[in-house]
């Protein structure tokens, strides 16, 4: 006899990020399995300045486990996560931001950029 386990979600309250805020966790979704990737990365634009871009040895990450986002599924090892840090959120306003997975040294996988939200 086997067993059929059923994950049920997590739900993840949707709320904008805060100026100087750190430690929140930024989601982005490529919508497609990334789990073979070597290295991750996130790309963080605020609307006027320099990108920040992220890397696995900064702390993104593959997410293993089915999320809800607002209205929206990631399903797992589909989308990266990154621990905002310290001083990184300097400005309020419209950022964007997007995952990409380096698959293999021919293979990049870029995702959709998605609009973030910065309050003063």
């Amino acid at each position: 006899m086997s067993v059929i386990v059923i994950r049920t979600p997590y739900q993840i309250k949707k709320s904008p990020f805060n100026v100087g805020e750190y430690g929140q966790i930024l989601y982005v979704n490529l919508g497609e399995s990334i789990a073979g990737a070597s290295e991750y990365t996130v790309l963080l634009e605020p609307q006027v300045g320099a990108a920040l871009e992220r890397k696995t040895a900064n702390g993104v990450a593959l997410g293993t486990e089915n999320v809800i986002i607002g209205d929206e599924t990631y399903r797992a090892n589909e989308y990266l996560t990154y621990p905002i840090k310290d001083g990184e959120l300097d400005q309020s306003g419209k950022w964007r931001a997007k995952g990409l997975a380096q698959l293999s040294t021919t293979n990049l996988l870029v995702g959709d950029y998605k609009k973030v939200t910065v309050m003063p």
